[in-house]
């Protein structure tokens, strides 16, 4: 063989020999959960909890449910990519909650709520929960707790079928309590809502910049 021809199958090995150490180390790190390609963002999935024939916590006149669903449209609002369980006022079950999440493949789940306790008025402020042992949803939530000036914090649950079945990064917020006056007196503020989805967008903006 001439050295031209030598030359030439020398380079041509190491050209193949670099597409392989780069298709492994793609393969690797993709395996890893390291890449974070904004453009291959699936966007975000709103869930307004309860609905129709389910009214969450009640207190008077006043359901968990139609304030759920008023902070979830605000908050889907600040996206492009984005799908909510539900816009009307209807039952969906939690499995299909969780169902519609997966199927979207969404990159981020929030599913917005109303608190209620027996301990009001003593009781009040917001949480932010996430599922046990899942690292990006409880960075999550932390971020969003921040956001939010969270006076009861972060927690964990195994409870929660929403956060067990969704198989992205996944947060539940408890906006504050319902029978609780100043709590109800903010939940039912349209200033106070657009303030909350601002800051939860914010949030998830930052933590996620592929989602838009």
């Amino acid at each position: 063989m001439e050295m031209r021809e030598l030359l030439e199958q020398v380079m041509a090995d190491h050209k193949r020999l670099d597409e392989f150490n780069f298709k492994k180390g793609m393969a690797t790190a993709a395996a890893l959960g390291v890449l974070a390609n904004p453009a291959m963002a699936k966007g975000l999935y709103v869930d307004p909890g309860h609905g129709g024939k389910d009214p969450g916590a009640v207190h008077q006149e006043y359901h968990e449910k139609d304030i759920n669903l008023q902070v979830a449209n605000k908050l889907a609002s600040h996206f492009k990519d984005v799908k909510v369980s539900r816009d009307g006022d209807t039952f969906i079950s939690l499995s299909n909650r969780a169902k519609g999440a997966n199927e979207k493949d969404a990159d981020v789940f929030v599913s917005i709520h109303v608190n209620s306790s027996d301990k009001a008025p003593t009781t009040n402020g917001s949480e932010v929960w996430y599922y046990t042992g899942s690292e990006k949803g409880k960075t999550l939530a932390n971020d969003i707790a921040t956001a939010l000036g969270s006076e009861r914090g972060v927690k964990d649950t195994t409870k929660f079928s929403v956060l067990k079945n969704t198989k992205m990064p996944a947060v539940l917020i408890e906006l504050g309590f319902i029978n609780d006056e100043t709590d109800r007196k903010n939940l039912l503020s349209d200033k106070w809502q657009n303030d909350v989805a601002q800051k939860i967008a914010n949030a998830i903006k930052n933590l996620y910049s592929g989602v838009k």
